[in-house]
């Protein structure tokens, strides 16, 4: 959590608009994940790890409790090939946003 209250600051509104619009015209679907990663961020509640029913995730952020390492792998698959979020993991909210952060839609 702490990460991403630390990133949020450093993005431009504006920069995640255009690299959004920039994936709606060039159907690159990178730069679409970054402005929904950044509502997710910005809207999250700095929060302990409360635990649903079933005691499987968090009822907050969806981390699942059982989960000592993210894979890299499917962050990527679901940022590069689908254009989203792998849920709303706070590992792949921070990957998204650090990928924005450097990224360049060219416009």
């Amino acid at each position: 959590m702490i990460l991403l209250n630390n990133i949020i600051p450093t993005l431009s509104k504006e920069k995640l608009v255009d690299n959004f619009l920039y994936s709606l015209s060039t159907r690159n679907l990178v730069y679409r994940s970054g402005l929904s990663a950044y509502a997710n961020s910005f809207n999250m509640p700095v929060h302990g790890f409360p635990l649903t029913k079933n005691h499987i995730c968090c009822e907050i952020c969806l981390d699942h409790s059982y989960a000592t390492e993210r894979s890299i792998n499917d962050i990527r698959i679901h940022m590069f090939a689908l254009g989203g979020l792998l849920k709303r993991s706070v590992t792949s909210l921070y990957y998204n946003l650090e990928f924005t952060k450097t990224a360049s839609s060219n416009t």
